[in-house]
């Protein structure tokens, strides 16, 4: 069974919305997805139902902004497919984060995305993975962008983004959120929760609900509380806050991606 990462628009509903069957990507996904295809085991699942609440428009970024350091809620909901969820707020959220820059500990790996949109490349995303408190769940990013196993996110896309939520990427599998898997196997735990979905930039878990990390992640746009104590927040972007705002542009408030952002290359810094 495959698990395939949708976002609510409300946080109430999360729990308690009718679930859907999620519109199948476009044609040229599903072609990119044979062609990246990993592993028998993946995830599936029905779309939870989106509430439609219209969101005033993509959230500004500058490298100056502090980095957020929790993500987006997914929920497993049992049916003949499952599917990952991630709750999106109640209502769109400016970027509450303050002009200071993001605090990195200095044992901590630094990984990068070279990041293209329709075949242009527009920078390079810079992030702090939190080993120090997370040795796991960092392990696991980075393994997957040295491509360590065999397998990982370079030549991936970001298959879900919601402007003023979050991006959702890491199903170098399949590349319509149904697919992708730990460096660990399948699934992994949740590692622990010491963070909180407090800012624009976070690195945190998909997952289908407890103890189901794999290789999906999502980065955040906005402070998502809601999510607190559901997805695991590992890291943090450093550098490229302009690229955020590029990817909320390729984005829609059903989640589906109006332009193919890809990861054009990925590794470490540091």
């Amino acid at each position: 069974n495959t698990s395939n990462l949708t976002v609510s628009k409300s946080a109430s509903q999360s729990n308690t919305d009718g679930t859907t069957e999620e519109k199948k990507h476009k044609k040229k996904h599903k072609k990119r997805s044979s062609k990246h295809g990993h592993g028998e085991s993946s995830k599936h699942a029905d779309s939870e139902k989106v509430t439609e609440e219209r969101k005033s428009g993509p959230t500004k970024f500058a490298d100056q902004q502090q980095v957020p350091s929790a993500a987006p809620v997914v929920n497993a909901y049992q049916q003949q497919q499952q599917q990952q969820v991630i709750s999106a707020p109640p209502e769109k959220q400016v970027n509450s984060a303050s002009s200071q820059m993001p605090m990195k500990h200095e044992s901590n790996p630094v990984v990068y995305f070279d990041i293209e949109i329709d075949g242009d490349s527009r920078g390079r995303l810079v992030m702090e993975l939190f080993r120090n408190v997370l040795p796991r769940t960092a392990q696991n990013f980075l393994s997957l962008c040295l491509n360590d196993h065999g397998f990982g996110f370079r030549l991936s896309y970001f298959h879900r983004i919601i402007p003023g939520f979050m991006a959702q990427a890491g199903d170098f599998e399949k590349s319509n959120g149904t697919g992708g898997y730990s460096i660990y196997g399948e699934k992994f735990d949740d590692e622990g929760f010491p963070y909180t979905h407090d800012r624009a930039g976070l690195l945190s878990m998909a997952n289908s609900g407890p103890n189901t990390n794999g290789s999906q992640f999502f980065i955040t746009f906005v402070p998502c509380p809601h999510l607190d104590k559901k997805h695991v927040v590992f890291g943090q972007v450093l550098q490229g806050f302009h690229l955020l705002n590029d990817l909320e542009m390729s984005g829609s408030d059903n989640g589906e991606v109006s332009r193919e952002v890809k990861i054009a290359n990925c590794g470490q810094l540091q």
